[in-house]
Order: C-alpha cells, then structure tokens, then sequence
C-alpha cells in the first residue's frame, strides 16, 4: 500500500511529501510585556508544542510569518483555531467538506453529532491537501488553554483522520 492511498492522518502529515511538515504555530503577542501577559499563554503552548515536533525534522513557522506558497507546497499541521491561525482559516471549509467538522467558533468546534465547548477538550483531524495531490493538512485544535495539554496526546490517534481528545 502507498502512502498517498492511506487516509489522511497526522502519521501522514508527520511523514511528509518528500519535503519535512510545515508546523504553523499562532503568533505570539510581542511588545510592552505582552507576551508576558495571559493572552500569551495559550499562543506559547501551542509553540512548545510546534518546538517539540522541529526536534523531529519539522519546519516551524509562526501564522504572520508563513508564505501562501509555503501553505500550498506540502503537508501542513496547523496548530491553533480559526482566528488565530492562517491555515486554519484558509482551510476550514475543505475541512467542513471532507470530515463535516466545523472550526469556526472560538472556544468550540463541531465533530461527530455534537458541538464540543468544554475548555479541556480539543480537535486532532486530518484531511488530503486540496492543493497539493498526495499531501495533507492536520489540525489540531484546543478549546482552551486546558486542552493545549492534550497536544502530546494526539500521537496516540496518529492514524484517525479525526480524534475529540477529551481531557483524559
């Protein structure tokens, strides 16, 4: 079996095209303490985590600074939500398309038959890369600060094409 015949998965994001992922990390509040305020917290976590995946041979970039060529030229994973995220906001219909997953709202997302709103609980889904054949884009999305802690946790659902991780 080919990789390319293989669902989308974050397995498949994390492998790559033949080109290292694209790790997409919210931008971090900077200037006049801000990035040592609470609003840099959720932003800061989700960079750890992005820093943890570049000890695997990922690309880390923060969402101002990333290319519409770079969103285009392989797999991405895109960690964050619809307004703090390019690829999350560029991608969120092709995501509602493919798996019926809704990302628009902060604070929650639609999976399955359900709205997930609780602060621990976060997305991990995957779909093919609708502007490259044979890549995909993964995102992971955490309702709150709380759910940023089941990052580490979205390996154990590396072949699903989406996971609700639920805080336990």
């Amino acid at each position: 079996v080919r990789p390319a015949d293989l669902p989308a998965s974050l397995a498949r994001t994390l492998a790559g095209d033949g080109a290292p992922v694209l790790v997409i990390h919210p931008d971090i509040p900077q200037g006049r303490g801000e990035e040592d305020s609470p609003l840099a917290e959720r932003p800061k976590a989700l960079k750890a985590l992005a820093d943890m995946l570049a000890g695997g041979g990922a690309r880390v970039v923060s969402s101002k600074d990333v290319a519409e060529a770079e969103l285009r030229g392989g797999s991405v994973l895109a960690l964050g939500g619809f307004e703090e995220n390019v690829a999350t906001k560029r991608y969120h219909l092709a995501l509602r398309q493919a798996l019926g997953v809704d990302v628009e709202r902060a604070g929650s997302f639609r999976a399955g038959d359900r709205r997930w709103r609780d602060a621990g609980q976060a997305l991990l889904a995957s779909i093919a890369h609708p502007d490259r054949p044979g890549a995909t884009l993964t995102f992971f999305v955490p309702n709150g600060a709380a759910a940023i802690a089941e990052g580490r946790k979205m390996f154990y659902y590396g072949w699903d094409q989406w996971a609700a991780l639920d805080g336990g």
